[in-house]
């Protein structure tokens, strides 16, 4: 499946070169660059082979964009188990 050019505007363009450039956190870094091969015009398959990523992946980053905006690059809350140590077990440890 070929999927249409993904154009990013000049500001949000640069803002994801930004987070290249200077992100402190890699989880953010990569999709960035992901995004920004696609608006170079880079095909799916030569992204894929450039930052060794699974077709899912890919996907994944590029209908995350285009419904979430950069709010998807960032870490967000994520569900699991609560802590095991309530606050006076980590204030004994800790001391």
């Amino acid at each position: 499946m070929k999927l249409r050019h993904l154009e990013l505007s000049a500001v949000n363009r640069a803002k994801l070169q930004e987070v290249v450039a200077k992100g402190s956190d890699w989880r953010a870094r990569h999709p960035a660059q992901t995004l920004l091969y696609f608006d170079d015009g880079l095909s799916a398959k030569a992204i894929m082979a450039l930052q060794d990523l699974n077709i899912d992946t890919f996907y994944d980053r590029r209908k995350n964009w285009l419904s979430k905006g950069f709010a998807f690059l960032f870490d967000m809350h994520r569900s699991g188990a609560p802590p095991k140590l309530n606050e006076y077990c980590q204030v004994t440890v800790a001391q």
